[in-house]
């Protein structure tokens, strides 16, 4: 370097330009990205007196960081600092340490750079990257916020605040400034696709919807957010909205399957059930459907309500269709079903229509001479269902006068007869109904339970055999055949072992814990008895038989202050238990 000793600052800028304009001769495409990187020279405003030999060594230095030899660089920077310690040029060293990943030394230069030149933007967003970089997130927004303070409209730095404050899961903070984005400088896409995924995220669909809206505006034809936002209208209920959005994709995308099948389930949706069948009827060539069709489609739909409500309002307005549409249709056999389906659609709905929707049912069943028993077993299966327990009979007797063997309509009047505690009454129609399906494991476990109750114990053994070998892990079997030999007090070496192969499906049913105690209590295991009906009672604090057997286990125990505790429990829950009654007294004695 030659001695030259100290220039004014208008020596030391021609210099500077003349090194520019003869680095762009000598090298366009380096000099482009020189002039085009953050720390372009000019970006640097020097003092007014600025140290010859500094501006030399400074502009070797941004030679060598140009080529990425940062240690070069360094070395250059660091001579400039000791002919004149400007802010720029400790800016310059903490940017070239931010580069070789020394984020603590470029913390600290840059630290000097704010020092000696006071707090620039450009200083201060430095300083936040690197907090960035140390993953100190609260320190990187309070120098975004400062910024924003004394630059309230400055759109990069509210952008960067925000994905800071999702960074830190402060969503609403994020929201509130990606929507003063919005409200100040328009729709820009990467905004509006950030406050898409909070809504999203935080399942605040209906502000979700808003802003694909925004961005439909940007694209109007883009599939992917025409699919997005028509989905969230299903689930926000706005199912018009959601139809038109489908109606515009199905005239760009005429042969998407895919967007024709949610199109059809939207006509069925809004209730334009018609336009739905005709196209449905289009996708499958042909001209129209038939009425059975039509009712298959129904019964589809139907069968998916556990999957969602809007399955329940789409077959709603199908069978609604059909019984308004083909009330005079003296062609199909299935007539009955809308009826029936709007029957149980209304219980539902907790609605008290669907006693009219079965005596329809019923109704059109015996006017069309049906010769089918499912109308009658159907409903009253459902009344059973709904406890009504009169209805339930009286329909179940209507289909036994005209289909005395039928299986359901058996089996039902079985279970009607035993929950009014005509157990024999109810062993006669069971057996009838065996005769039909002998493998029927719901029917077996019934009539082996039944048949116990009448005491009746070898063919209760016999018939839980049975069913054993046709399903050797039925938990339900295994547990009430254990449990029935446990209160009858034989082979409970047997019954252990069935208990435990239960239990072993279903760790935590309150009844097979239960069924396991009691177990150990028969054989006078007492402790553990106790653990398991406490494991028992502690799922199903309510059952009165469970809460005897506590309070038995406990008198064993000779711990008769928590005996007469349960005792006294359970007779709250069953009043009528007479031999709780007779225990408590003999106790109180």
């Amino acid at each position: 370097m030659s001695n030259i000793g100290n220039k004014n600052s208008k020596t030391a800028n021609t210099l500077l330009t003349y090194f520019i304009f003869f680095f762009v001769l000598i090298n366009f495409s380096n000099a482009e990205k020189l002039l085009s990187s953050e720390h372009l020279l000019f970006s640097f405003n020097f003092k007014d007196s600025l140290n010859y030999y500094a501006v030399e060594y400074f502009i070797d230095g941004k030679i060598y960081e140009l080529v990425e030899d940062y240690t070069s660089a360094l070395t250059m920077y660091k001579k400039a600092l000791q002919y004149d310690d400007a802010p720029e040029i400790y800016y310059a060293i903490s940017l070239v340490y931010m580069k070789i990943g020394k984020y603590r030394e470029s913390l600290t230069e840059v630290n000097k750079a704010i020092i000696k030149g006071g707090e620039k933007t450009n200083y201060l967003i430095h300083k936040a990257n690197l907090y960035i970089y140390l993953k100190d997130i609260p320190n990187a927004i309070k120098i975004y916020e400062s910024i924003l303070e004394k630059e309230p409209e400055n759109t990069n730095i509210q952008y960067s605040l925000a994905r800071l404050y999702e960074e830190q899961n402060n969503k609403q903070k994020a929201v509130e400034l990606y929507e003063m984005i919005t409200d100040q400088y328009g729709f820009d896409i990467n905004v509006l696709n950030r406050l898409y995924d909070i809504y999203l995220n935080t399942k605040n669909f209906v502000q979700a919807s808003r802003i694909l809206e925004y961005i439909l505006k940007l694209d109007p034809n883009d599939i992917s957010t025409n699919l997005r936002l028509g989905a969230l209208y299903r689930m926000t209920g706005e199912f018009q909205k959601s139809l038109t959005v489908y109606e515009n994709l199905f005239r760009i995308n005429p042969n998407d399957k895919s967007i024709q099948t949610e199109l059809i389930k939207l006509y069925f949706l809004n209730n334009y059930v018609e336009k739905g069948f005709q196209l449905l009827a289009e996708s499958t060539n042909k001209k129209e459907l038939n009425y059975d069709e039509k009712l298959q489609v129904g019964e589809i739909y139907y069968n998916l309500i556990s999957q969602g409500k809007e399955y329940l309002y789409i077959s709603k307005n199908i069978f609604l269709y059909l019984v308004t549409n083909f009330i005079n249709d003296s062609n199909t056999i299935n007539k009955w079903k809308p009826y029936y389906y709007l029957g149980t659609i209304s219980i539902a709905e907790k609605d008290v229509n669907y006693y009219k929707y079965f005596e329809e049912t019923i109704e059109i069943a015996e006017e069309g001479n049906i010769n089918i028993p499912d109308p009658y077993s159907l409903v009253a299966f459902s009344f059973y269902d709904e406890k009504k327990y009169e209805e339930a009979k009286t329909i179940t007797e209507k289909g036994l006068r005209l289909f005395p063997d039928d299986f359901r309509l058996n089996f039902l009047y079985g279970l009607i007869y035993q929950r009014e505690g005509n157990n024999e009454k109810a062993v006669e129609y069971f057996e009838i109904a065996l005769k039909k399906e002998p493998e029927n494991i719901s029917l077996l476990s019934t009539l082996a339970l039944t048949y116990n109750t009448l005491g009746r114990y070898q063919e209760s053994e016999e018939i839980y055999e049975k069913a054993l070998q046709i399903s050797p892990d039925d938990a339900l079997i295994l547990n009430n055949y254990a449990y029935n030999l446990a209160v009858r007090g034989v082979k409970l070496d047997k019954a252990l072992v069935m208990a435990k192969k239960a239990l072993s499906k279903d760790a935590k049913n309150p009844n097979f814990l239960d069924t396991m105690g009691w177990i150990y209590y028969k054989l006078k295991e007492y402790d553990l008895a106790l653990d398991y009906i406490l494991k028992s009672i502690a799922i199903n604090a309510g059952s009165a038989v469970v809460q005897e057997h506590l309070g038995d286990v406990y008198f064993a125990l000779k711990d008769k202050i928590n005996a007469l505790k349960h005792w006294k429990i359970a007779l709250e829950l069953n009043p009528k238990n007479k031999n709780l009654e007779e225990k408590i007294n003999s106790l109180n004695k």
